[in-house]
């Protein structure tokens, strides 16, 4: 009989867990985990540390270098920040090198905007202009590379920071 009472208590707790959302949160943590362990597996680095928390991966290894993915904040780059748009993606490499993804980007906002980075950004330039595309990119005299790409019927930029190490 107490079995029973105990195997019903133990059935009554995890139907009330599921019910919670508990059981959602459980599955997302252990995924995340899984992750996680995959990432640092793959990264080639054994003492790499990677943390995921919600949308955003950040990668951490023994020298102190950091990467971050996701996220939908303006990262510390030699770039002025844009301000039309809905960022949508993130990838910072802690040394002003990374990607940003902006969605919803009216041509004008673009075009002004690509205006404002051609006044620093004066060697190395290349710009290409197609039917459904707009592309520039150059060096600036501290050496960081940038290149803009807009999609213009998607309406999405793509901006692509570096530093020169050459």
């Amino acid at each position: 009989m107490k079995k029973i009472l105990v195997l019903v208590l133990v059935l009554l707790f995890v139907f009330s867990i599921a019910g919670c959302g508990v059981k959602e949160k459980i599955e997302q943590k252990v995924g995340e985990k899984i992750t996680e362990k995959i990432i640092e597996s793959a990264s080639g680095d054994s003492d790499a540390k990677v943390d995921i928390d919600g949308g955003k991966i950040t990668i951490k290894n023994k020298d102190g270098g950091e990467i971050n993915i996701g996220g939908t904040d303006w990262p510390k780059t030699d770039i002025p920040e844009f301000k039309g748009g809905t960022i949508s993606g993130v990838v910072d490499n802690g040394d002003g090198s990374g990607m940003i993804l902006v969605d919803e980007v009216e041509k004008r906002d673009f075009e002004n905007y690509c205006d404002d980075i051609k006044k620093d950004f004066t060697e190395n330039v290349f710009e290409m202009t197609a039917e459904d595309a707009i592309t520039f990119g150059g060096e600036n005299a501290k050496g960081f590379l940038v290149q803009l790409s807009y999609d213009i019927e998607g309406k999405t930029l793509t901006i692509v920071t570096a530093k020169n190490d050459n």
